[in-house]
C-alpha cells in the first residue's frame, strides 16, 4: 500500500481489521531498487509490478526486505496520544498567531509599551491596558 503523510491510515486500519497482512513501500528505497534493476518508464501498472517483484524477492534479497515494511495495528492509546498532540500543536499555533497579532496592534498604537511590559501576554500588565 502506498500512503503519503498518514492519509492512508483509515484504510490501513480497515484492512488490518479484516485480519489481512499489509505492507507499506519505502519510496526512497524503491527508487534505489529501480536504479539497480531498471525497467520501463514510470507508470502505475509498472510500479505495481515492481512492488510485486519486490514482495516475491523479500526473502532472498536484503534490499527488497528494506523496501517493504509490514504495517502493524496501532494501539488505541497511541492513536489517542497522536490526536491529543496534534490538537495541542493546533492550539499552540493558534496562541502564537493571536499573540503576534496583539503585539503588532499594540506596537502600532503604543510603540514603546511592549518594552515596558516585557511581553504582550504579560498578565499583570493587561488590566492597565484595557482601561
Amino acid at each position: 500500500m502506498e500512503g503519503w503523510g498518514g492519509h492512508a491510515r483509515p484504510l490501513d486500519q480497515q484492512v488490518l481489521a479484516r485480519g489481512w497482512r499489509l505492507f507499506h513501500v519505502n519510496h526512497l528505497k524503491l527508487a534505489r531498487f529501480k536504479e539497480i534493476f531498471p525497467g520501463p518508464a514510470k507508470s502505475d501498472p509498472i510500479d505495481t509490478r515492481k512492488r510485486l517483484e519486490l514482495f516475491s524477492l523479500r526473502d532472498e534479497l536484503p534490499l527488497a526486505k528494506d523496501v517493504l515494511g509490514e504495517v502493524a495495528a496501532v494501539p488505541e492509546a497511541h492513536a489517542q496520544l497522536k490526536r491529543l498532540t496534534r490538537r495541542r500543536r493546533v492550539l499552540v499555533n493558534e496562541k502564537v498567531r493571536v499573540i503576534n497579532r496583539l503585539q503588532s496592534d499594540l506596537h502600532a498604537v503604543c510603540p514603546g509599551l511592549a518594552e515596558i511590559t516585557g511581553a504582550v501576554d504579560n498578565l499583570p500588565a493587561l488590566p492597565h491596558l484595557s482601561g
